[in-house]
Parts: C-alpha cells; sequence; structure tokens
C-alpha cells in the first residue's frame, strides 16, 4: 500500500497537481498511526500530530474553507490515549458540521487537566449545528451506551448507521478507560457543536503508551492552519 501511495504521489509530482499529491503524502503519513498493530496508545500530542494529516487532506478537498486551531495545554501533552479516538468526532465536525460552509469555518481541537483527575479533550467547529430535538435524540442514544444497555451494534448483527461514529468512540472510551469516561455534546443550530470526552487520568497512566517506531511531528502545541 505505501508503494503504491508513493508511486500515486510522484506521478501527481511529474503532472504538477501539487494538492493531489499533498493529500496522497498526508493519507500516507496518517495510515502510519492507523495500521500501526504495535501500539493501542499514544501521547496527547503524537495523536493531535497525526490527526493533522487526515484534517490537511479535508482542508484540501474543501478548498480551505474552514481552519484548525491546537490548543493544548502543556501538562496534558503528554498524557496517553487510544488511538483513533478523536479522528470520528473531528470526521463528523468537518462532514456534518463545516460541509457546505464556503469561508470562515473553524475547528478547534483543545486538551487540558481539570482538578488533576481528569484529562478532557474537546472538538469544537462553529459549523451547521442542530436543533433542539436533534441534540436531545443524540443525547438520549448516548446515554443508551454510557448505561451499558445498546451496543454499538444491533441485535441483528446490522451496524447501527445512525451516530455510528459517535456510538463507536463512546463505546471505546467506556471499554477502555471504565464506567467514569465520558462524552458530552453540546450544540445550537447555527452556531456549532463542540464535543468533549472526560478520561480518568490514573486510568490513561494505567494504560502507558509503548514504545514503537512511529515517529511524531514536534511543535504541534499551539498553532492555527
Amino acid at each position: 500500500m505505501y508503494n503504491t501511495l508513493d508511486s500515486i504521489y510522484w506521478s501527481a509530482k511529474n503532472y504538477e497537481a501539487d494538492e493531489i499529491g499533498e493529500m496522497v503524502m498526508n493519507l500516507s503519513k496518517f495510515f502510519r498511526l492507523s495500521l500501526n498493530k504495535g501500539r493501542q496508545s499514544f501521547s496527547l500530542e503524537e495523536s493531535v500530530s497525526h490527526l493533522h494529516y487526515y484534517i490537511r487532506i479535508q482542508q484540501i478537498r474543501f478548498l480551505d474553507s474552514f481552519t484548525v486551531e491546537y490548543r493544548l495545554d502543556e501538562a496534558s501533552k503528554s498524557v496517553p490515549i487510544l488511538k483513533l479516538l478523536l479522528q470520528p468526532l473531528v470526521e463528523n465536525a468537518i462532514l456534518h458540521g463545516l460541509e457546505g460552509k464556503e469561508e470562515g469555518g473553524r475547528l478547534i481541537i483543545s486538551s487540558w487537566i481539570e482538578e488533576r483527575r481528569t484529562v478532557k479533550i474537546s472538538v469544537r467547529d462553529n459549523g451547521k449545528g442542530m436543533s433542539e430535538e436533534r441534540l436531545q435524540y443524540v443525547q438520549s442514544e448516548l446515554q443508551l451506551i454510557a448505561r451499558a444497555h445498546a451496543p454499538i451494534v444491533s441485535a441483528d448483527g446490522e451496524d447501527w448507521k445512525d451516530l455510528f461514529g459517535l456510538r463507536n468512540v463512546l463505546t471505546r472510551l467506556k471499554l477502555y478507560y471504565g464506567s467514569e469516561a465520558a462524552m458530552m455534546i453540546e450544540s445550537r443550530l447555527g452556531e456549532g457543536t463542540i464535543v468533549t470526552l472526560a478520561i480518568p487520568l490514573e486510568r490513561c497512566r494505567d494504560n502507558p503508551a509503548s514504545d514503537a517506531n512511529v515517529p511524531a511531528d514536534r511543535g504541534i502545541g499551539e498553532r492555527t492552519a
């Protein structure tokens, strides 16, 4: 797969299709994390660094109609988190929130330590947002998972199509970090959506990131792109 992506990249360069070349390069780098089988968790800084490859692909796709800003509190950067935990949340923010916004879109990813007990990570967009009725439906569906009354796969074996990304993230969150882990959603129609993960810091330390040959890009702490 990497050889194929490399071939596409150089073909794009030869035809001076710079945007296609950049998308392929970022996709290749993103896959390095998602296909790595040796590690289940990465530091928050590493996770966001790799997540930026995916975000950059979407920025090119949507003609740079939105910017991304990272607000990572210094104390939170070294906290290990489950890999690819944030990607579905960012995907939702872009495809369901920011899509159709021709300019002025903003995606903000933040992290901080609260009361020395909990690491919180939020994904915020200033996109379409949800109606009050839709928000209540989303929250009620996720409460079922939080109470362990509903899996992400239905009884007849068919995947839930609605809210699958959110169901997936919350289920993984609960399985990996226990009942105290939580996901909160706030949204206003026409103003945007905020999804916040709350993870017990002690459970993060119990599941440390293992060594692996997956380099991280440095200096992603606080920047706007």
